[in-house]
């Protein structure tokens, strides 16, 4: 039997959820390094991971769109990204840590002669 929507939750079947892995993959399979103005700061596979959001785009129900394709809607497909609050609030994170307040600065003006 097939797996069937129980309402506002989806139904996925294998294969969308095996291609959401595969992605997931991707975005897992080692620590990023970042690299700025000479700081070297690795984000390691846990950060990454809790970063990773899995979704599914609702389907129509036919009661609402009285559209027959909605009757047995296909299994939505997986879609899979990263949290922009959660890669914002780690870059504010890093950025508290490497802006640094100047201390015994000068500054000098030429003017041309």
């Amino acid at each position: 039997m097939a797996p069937r929507s129980t309402g506002w939750l989806p139904s996925w079947t294998t294969a969308p959820l095996q291609a959401a892995i595969k992605q997931i993959d991707a975005y897992v399979a080692g620590p990023i390094t970042v690299n700025y103005a000479g700081i070297n700061r690795q984000i390691d596979q846990q950060t990454i991971i809790s970063w990773v959001q899995v979704g599914a785009k609702p389907t129509h129900q036919f009661v609402n769109s009285l559209n027959l394709a909605d009757l047995f809607p296909p299994p939505p497909a997986a879609s899979l990204g990263l949290s922009p609050k959660s890669v914002e609030q780690y870059v504010a994170d890093l950025a508290h840590g490497i802006d640094q307040t100047a201390q015994n600065a000068a500054s000098t003006c030429r003017t041309a002669s």
